[in-house]
């Protein structure tokens, strides 16, 4: 059975901006979170708190576009844990 303690919870943030390096070394500064590459995807950047990666940084994709136009704000957007397929 898979673990239940996660459920519910925040377990992954990503933002997606037009300056990602400015950004990953804002949240640095702020949360203390250490920039490091990812090797499977080279524009993605992972902010690592000790050895636990916590979140990733990323170029808006172009698509979005008609987003900012509208004024939709740059932000993180959260992953929380759910239900396997197999547990219900």
């Amino acid at each position: 059975m898979t673990d239940t303690s996660i459920r519910g919870r925040f377990v992954w943030h990503k933002l997606m901006t037009d300056d990602a390096a400015s950004a990953a070394a804002f949240y640095s500064k702020i949360a203390g979170w250490k920039p490091q590459p990812c090797v499977e995807q080279p524009s993605y950047t992972l902010l690592v708190a000790g050895k636990s990666p916590m979140a990733g940084v990323m170029p808006r994709p172009r698509r979005t576009d008609s987003l900012v136009r509208r004024g939709v704000p740059v932000r993180f957007r959260e992953v929380t844990a759910a239900w396997a397929c197999g547990d219900r």
